[in-house]
């Protein structure tokens, strides 16, 4: 009996056991589906009210909360414009940098209050004009930037006062003042003893806040104002969206002479071309004079070449016997280069090199293969090879309007000839001597 008693109990227990845990388990499963109740009682938090309550949530800012913003951000104004105010009086750099570093958070704080109005009033016109200077422009930033650099560096750092100056009062405080008058009220930011409404005192100045439609003020349009005015160059006046460069190419100005000294030259309508060097563009009515380099040939003057090649000219007689050339027809072109320009009526003379000047002898040719050429005579030249080995000078010219055919100016294998029978200048010419060689 005690052991059909005993089996009993542990049987009832195997069998108790379980149970226990399932109903277990049954109760922690129900108290996980109260705490996932939606509609379970939530603690209750705090909405954001005053400073900030435009910004947390997506409310839009109260009357008393831009007033606040309005005070607050006076009062930073006021701490960063006392630290400018004494920071150059600071001896001890240890108390300049805690000074700098007050000036610092409150500048930084400053975007709190800005950041309230801007949730209320973005959007009105004289709000973005502003803040186009403010945050677009970067003349906030650069305050800010400087600040932190003086509350680390200290008074080595402290020319950055009269910097910070230059943009403060041109370009952020007036500005703030507008963001102050989008609320509707009076208050404007504190500015430092150094500073007037809009500018400097005796320095820098600006127009006010930046109105709509005017392009953003900028830390180096208020610098570039300042050292122009040190300089005695401007009137201190900032010119916002204006060119700063100073540097660059001049435009040439119409009606004058270009005179290069070097490189191509622009032609001018009536004024000559004058250069030093390089190559001259063609002129109307104006003679073209170059030292060196090539010539472009002129409209209504005598082609001249520059390699030695002689264009003939008619109507007239050779003169001069030591290299002296009379004018051509309406202007001369001249180079520099040791060439010859051709004689009117006179024979052609090919070659590649200059002429040797003639004494009423004979005067030898250079470059040409053969020929002699003799002058002094009357009109009468005989043609000598032009640049060819085997040209030979058949013929003469004789002055006056006869139309003596020259051939071979440069040519490979030209041979001049040509007879004449005028009786202008020389009367009865009849021939000439060949080409023996005097």
């Amino acid at each position: 009996m005690k052991y059909i008693l005993i089996a009993s109990l542990l049987s009832s227990a195997v069998y108790a056991a379980p149970l226990a845990q399932v109903q277990n388990q049954q109760q922690q499963q129900t108290g996980q589906t109260q705490q996932n109740n939606p509609n379970a009682p939530q603690p209750v938090t705090n909405k954001p009210t005053g400073q900030g309550a435009g910004i947390a949530g997506g409310q839009t800012p109260t009357s008393a909360d831009l007033a606040t913003a309005v005070a607050n951000w006076m009062a930073d104004t006021s701490m960063v414009s006392n630290f400018l105010n004494t920071g150059a009086s600071i001896q001890n750099n240890v108390q300049f940098k805690q000074a700098a570093t007050v000036a610092y958070n409150a500048e930084v704080d400053e975007l709190n209050h800005k950041a309230i109005i801007d949730a209320a009033n973005g959007n009105m016109p004289s709000v973005i004009a502003a803040n186009s200077t403010l945050a677009t422009g970067g003349s906030f930033q650069d305050v800010v930037t400087k600040l932190q650099i003086m509350s680390q560096q200290g008074m080595a750092a402290a020319n950055n006062i009269d910097l910070i100056n230059q943009n403060r009062c041109v370009n952020v405080l007036p500005n703030i003042d507008a963001y102050m008058a989008s609320t509707g009220s009076s208050s404007q930011a504190v500015r430092p003893t150094a500073c007037n409404q809009n500018g400097v005192q005796g320095g820098v100045q600006g127009a006010g806040p930046t109105q709509p439609g005017q392009p953003a003020g900028s830390p180096a349009a208020a610098f570039a104002a300042a050292q122009a005015l040190a300089a005695g160059t401007g009137n201190g006046q900032v010119q916002n969206g204006a060119p700063t460069g100073a540097t660059g190419q001049q435009t040439p100005q119409q009606g004058s002479a270009n005179t290069g000294a070097t490189g191509q030259q622009t032609p001018q309508q009536g004024t000559a071309n004058t250069g030093a060097t390089g190559q001259q563009t063609p002129q109307q009515g104006a003679a073209n004079t170059g030292a060196t380099g090539q010539q472009t040939p002129q409209q209504g003057a005598a082609n001249t070449g520059a390699t030695g090649q002689q264009t003939p000219q008619q109507g007239a007689a050779n003169t001069g016997a030591t290299g002296q050339q009379t004018p051509q027809q309406g202007a001369a072109n001249t180079g520099a280069t040791g060439q010859q320009t051709p004689q009117q009526g006179a024979a052609n003379t090919g070659a590649t090199g200059q002429q040797t000047p003639q004494q009423g002898a004979a005067g030898q040719q250079q470059g040409a293969a053969q020929g002699q050429q003799a002058q002094g005579q009357q009109a009468q030249g005989q043609q000598a090879g032009a640049g060819a080995a085997n040209g030979a000078a058949n013929g003469a010219a004789a002055g006056g309007a006869a139309a003596g055919a020259a051939n071979g100016a440069g040519a490979a294998n030209g041979a001049a000839a040509g007879a004449a029978n005028g009786g202008a200048a020389a009367g009865a010419a009849k021939g000439a001597k060949a080409a023996k060689g005097n």
